[in-house]
């Protein structure tokens, strides 16, 4: 917190659907900027990633930069693996086996 008694805020651009969700007035058709007040570091992480792609954080860098490193371990994690269309059954060699068998398709 600052002097002013004011809380710590994260500074945001959203798109319309992400404005909503945070009511947040929307500004024209494009994307909205936006100060959002945060209780921390640790909880805007998890309630901004609800957000999905509706939500760009850019401040603070802390907080930037610690949604990005989990957006890179979620892309690397999913790479590579079948669409949906493709087959439910992953394998034995992976190292984070599904928990649904054959059984469950």
């Amino acid at each position: 917190m600052d002097g002013a008694g004011v809380g710590p805020v994260a500074l945001v651009r959203l798109t319309p659907v992400g404005a909503r969700r945070l009511g947040v007035p929307p500004s024209g058709d494009g994307r909205t900027e936006a100060r959002v007040p945060i209780e921390s570091i640790d909880h805007a992480h998890g309630e901004f990633l609800r957000l999905g792609t509706d939500v760009e954080v850019m401040a603070p860098a802390e907080l930037r930069d610690r949604i990005a490193e989990t957006v890179r371990t979620l892309a690397t994690r999913y790479e590579g693996w079948p669409s949906a269309e493709g087959s439910a059954d992953r394998g034995t060699d992976d190292p984070h086996p599904s928990p649904c068998t054959r059984s469950c398709v």
